[in-house]
């Protein structure tokens, strides 16, 4: 899992999101760590309404994997913008 380089990825480059659902997103306490839950329906009973986030639930990995790949090898200012690449 790569999920840090994955944002800036994403920012950068949406093309590389294969799939994506929109639910309310929560973050609920489990075991004294926190996790973010996206949640529909019946499980948000009781709950304030919030607006859908952008889930990622899909994306292209060999793209992502060959950019970050090139990001890490290439000179800064030699790689080629994202709509050439």
């Amino acid at each position: 899992c790569m999920h840090d380089p994955l944002v800036p990825a994403v920012l950068l480059d949406p093309s590389l999101v294969t799939a994506s659902v929109h639910r309310p997103l929560f973050v609920e306490s489990v075991d004294n760590s926190f996790r973010a839950v996206g949640r529909d329906g019946a499980a948000l009973a009781g709950r304030p309404a919030r607006a859908p986030a952008e889930i990622i639930a899909g994306v292209d990995q060999r793209r992502l994997l060959d950019r970050f790949v090139a990001a890490l090898t290439t000179p800064l200012g030699a790689l080629p913008p994202i709509a050439d690449a």
